[in-house]
């Protein structure tokens, strides 16, 4: 991005860094996610913390680790201070927590593989879907992306049931190539990004591609997607574009394109103007908001850049940011760091 951008965007990172406003405070005990949206921006304009910093981080996050005996995983924070029992691990912080760790250039020595396996395998159903706790009756498909994202980041899928997780991928299925967070609900960006992004680590995982969905799904999906850019992206129709969109139906887009027959180079966006949208969300004081002229928040402020990183060909102010890898949401030297460690354990 431009200095100014640049600037203001590391500005609002390091304020977040050691204080969050009072509006984060019901979400205290997802601590790892709000940590991860921060971590992974600096990695994305290029900003390094402080070595000490790095050092204290990694030790909070492996103290948020539980070993297999009390349920494997990570929990979100120690804000709550209960026995696992009352406040076991959690999917989404488990993930998150693997990527902080990565982003921290962690070397994974202390990372608890079998526990985690264990959390996944605890949370899994007859169905194919996932809960982000045992005892968790809410089960959807932002919890199969989870077990998906945990398993490819560990280089294992042991713990999830490939045919019943497919066939739950595909229930969630509206009637207009759109995905929903459980079946016969209403498609949006953000699950059908979770669909499709699950669909090709999978793909990934069996080293197939172009099996998992028929050309009339691919589509039908397609003209979903295609159909969500306004200025910037809206989730649904007849909503305004919000900036993390822009993420969502973007990573979505990339994720069709890896499991069916579609060239890398096709695009049907038009990334100057989603580009501008970005920008214009972006707030004089740093960070970048939902919609213009509203306060940013961390998740916006990660989401907005991983679009804009993913738009920098054609968007000049976001040349200078690190690439990403969409299915993840995570830089590409970042992917590369914890591959490289998971593959000697």
């Amino acid at each position: 991005m431009v200095d100014e951008s640049n600037a203001l965007i590391s500005k609002f990172l390091h304020r977040h860094l050691n204080l969050l406003p009072s509006a984060y405070e019901s979400n205290d005990s997802a601590r790892l996610t709000l940590a991860y949206f921060l971590i992974e921006a600096f990695g994305i304009i290029g900003e390094c913390l402080p070595q000490q910093s790095t050092i204290s981080y990694i030790d909070y996050i492996y103290k948020c680790q539980l070993d297999f005996g009390l349920g494997g995983g990570f929990r979100g924070s120690l804000s709550i201070n209960n026995p696992p029992t009352f406040d076991p691990s959690n999917l989404t912080m488990t993930y998150a927590a693997i990527l902080l760790l990565g982003l921290l250039r962690d070397d994974f020595t202390r990372l608890d593989k079998p526990g985690i396996l264990k959390s996944i395998r605890d949370r899994r159903h007859a169905d194919g879907s996932f809960s982000p706790t045992p005892t968790n009756s809410e089960s959807d498909i932002r919890l199969v992306y989870c077990a998906c994202a945990i398993s490819t980041l560990i280089n294992d899928f042991s713990e999830v049931h490939i045919p019943t997780t497919i066939a739950y991928i595909h229930a969630c299925r509206s009637y207009d190539g759109s995905y929903a967070q459980m079946p016969n609900g209403e498609g949006q960006g953000g699950t059908t990004y979770c669909a499709l992004a699950s669909l090709e680590m999978i793909s990934q995982h069996l080293n197939q591609s172009s099996t998992l969905l028929n050309e009339e799904d691919v589509s039908s999906t397609l003209r979903w997607l295609s159909q969500r850019q306004v200025d910037g992206f809206q989730g649904r129709t007849n909503k305004d574009s919000d900036a993390c969109y822009s993420f969502w139906i973007r990573g979505a887009f990339n994720s069709l394109k890896a499991i069916s027959s579609l060239p890398p180079s096709f695009d049907i966006f038009d990334d100057a103007q989603d580009g501008n949208f970005i920008l214009s969300c972006l707030h004089p004081l740093g960070g970048i908001a939902k919609y213009p002229d509203e306060l940013p928040d961390v998740l916006h402020n990660c989401l907005g850049l991983s679009a804009l990183s993913m738009a920098s060909n054609r968007v000049e102010q976001a040349k200078s940011l690190k690439r990403i890898n969409s299915t993840l949401n995570v830089d590409i030297e970042t992917l590369d760091h914890i591959k490289r460690r998971m593959s000697v354990r």
